[in-house]
């Protein structure tokens, strides 16, 4: 057959190699279709979408519970000193008052992602110095209250509304926190040393000595904490009447050792004898003999009258106290030797308790006694007198600080004329008294020297006079210092109230 023949139809052929190509290519094909198995992956993928997501919003769940613990536990601890430093400034009904500010304060704040918070309550310890209080808080769980899908779970009974449909629909978050009542504190790593004047003369008989004795201990059980590992806080007692007992290992160290006999000379600053003679006042003829007290000590004379010299030289002595026929002192048991006894520096509360258990009424008011002796148990220059545990820290020590606290019921009446006690006593504003000043003015000035030495003076004047109430606000660090008690609840507030001032709030959980 020729080709023009066939020339309205083009015929073309395709050699044998690449037929065989074309039809390789076509198998290959159908046999990756065949395997082809993306379509499972993506149903895989569609089945772990959920899990997936429920683990996330987990996460997230989880992340909004942690977060509202750390803000609730530091909006606790802020609530908690703010309800800590108003029990401080309550009159009563601590817990009450304290629970009200901390409530107050935690509720003025904002918690973001939670249903409900709130302080739920509020213990403290015996002596109103310590508060705990607890917190609660139900976080919102969106993505977690799917869980109900898989397994039902139960509200809490005090769970809120916005919480009641499940047991996942929100977390119950609890968090604690404590405020304590500490001298110095943590904070500042402040020593502190508090030299605590108490009148025990016959004018506090009956209800005023019990509530003296009250206020003290209740200032000790605050100012004095347990741990004193990082910072001290320690009280000196310092009784007075007529008279300070010392005791008698003391008493020779700081008046200075006596002979046999009777010193026939008078106003001798360095006398040094064990009984005194001297003529009644207004005679001249008849005469007392009076003994050296073994225990007990009276005004400083000298230059050094008003001032902290280390009593060891014959010009720095303190004055002996010449007392009584037998060489007996208003102040002194001679059945205990611990009743009305000066306690130095320490931080034994067992040991001061009982100190203030044993204090008995003595005599008249010698209140320039007490305040000298509130001066030296603070004095760095007396440290040698003292156990090691009980020496003052140095006036330089940025790290101590010096309070003393002077208390008393009356008029400062009673002075003496080299150790015994002088014609001007009952006449406290007198200045007729050859030896020394008048009682009211060498407490006055024993205050001016040592405020100028640094320490902080409180006094508090309980049922006093006129002119007591102006002695002591002048003695006070400045008028605010000064507390001014009608009564025995008066007195036990104005303690406390000094006590919580020495004081600084901390966290203690």
């Amino acid at each position: 057959m020729s080709r023009q023949a066939y020339q309205g139809t083009e015929l073309t052929t395709t050699s044998p190699k690449k037929a065989r190509s074309v039809s390789t290519s076509l198998a290959t094909l159908m046999a990756r279709f065949k395997r082809d198995d993306e379509g499972s992956v993506a149903m895989m993928f569609g089945l772990m979408v959920i899990p997936c997501v429920m683990f996330v919003g987990i996460a997230v769940d989880y992340g909004r519970i942690l977060s509202v613990k750390q803000q609730a536990q530091g909006i606790l601890d802020n609530a908690v000193l703010a309800g800590g430093r108003a029990a401080q400034t309550a009159t009563e009904n601590y817990d009450t008052v304290a629970q009200t500010a901390a409530a107050a304060f935690f509720a003025a704040q904002s918690i973001a992602h939670t249903a409900q918070s709130g302080i739920s309550g509020v213990s403290s310890n015996a002596a109103k110095t310590e508060f705990e209080w607890t917190a609660t808080s139900w976080v919102a769980t969106p993505f977690l209250s799917a869980a109900e899908i898989l397994k039902s779970k139960s509200a809490d009974v005090d769970a809120p509304s916005a919480c009641a449909a499940s047991g996942w629909t929100c977390q119950k978050i609890t968090v604690k926190s404590s405020a304590l009542l500490q001298a110095g504190g943590t904070n500042n790593d402040t020593n502190i040393e508090t030299s605590l004047m108490l009148d025990i003369t016959g004018s506090m008989e009956g209800t005023k000595f019990t509530d003296m004795k009250d206020a003290a201990n209740d200032l000790i059980d605050i100012v004095v904490w347990n741990d004193q590992s990082k910072v001290k806080s320690r009280v000196a007692l310092v009784p007075f009447a007529d008279a300070i007992n010392i005791g008698s290992t003391m008493t020779p160290l700081v008046r200075g050792t006596v002979t046999a006999g009777t010193n026939p000379t008078t106003n001798v600053i360095g006398s040094g004898y064990q009984k005194f003679k001297f003529y009644k006042y207004g005679s001249t003829s008849n005469t007392f003999t009076y003994q050296i007290s073994a225990n007990c000590v009276t005004e400083r004379l000298g230059a050094d009258k008003y001032t902290d010299a280390a009593p060891n030289t014959s010009t720095t002595r303190v004055g002996r106290a010449y007392l009584e026929t037998d060489g007996s002192c208003s102040v002194v048991d001679p059945t205990d030797a611990e009743v009305n006894l000066v306690t130095p520096l320490t931080s034994d509360k067992t040991l001061l308790h009982n100190r203030i258990g044993k204090l008995a009424l003595a005599g008249s008011t010698a209140g320039q006694l007490g305040t000298a002796w509130a001066w030296y148990m603070l004095s760095p220059n007396w440290s040698y007198l003292y156990p090691t545990a009980s020496a003052p820290g140095s006036y330089t020590d940025t790290k101590v600080k010096k309070i003393a606290v002077l208390m008393t019921d009356g008029d400062y009446n009673t002075e003496f004329w080299n150790g015994v006690k002088a014609k001007t006593s009952y006449d406290a504003r007198s200045n007729s008294n050859p030896s020394n000043d008048a009682a009211e003015i060498q407490a006055a000035a024993l205050c001016t020297a040592m405020k100028a030495k640094g320490i902080e003076v409180y006094t508090v004047g309980f049922q006093v006079s006129a002119a007591a109430k102006t002695l002591l606000t002048n003695c006070a660090t400045n008028a605010a210092h000064y507390y001014d008690a009608t009564s025995g609840d008066a007195l036990k507030m104005a303690f406390r109230d000094i006590a919580l001032k020495i004081s600084s709030l901390r966290l203690s959980r």
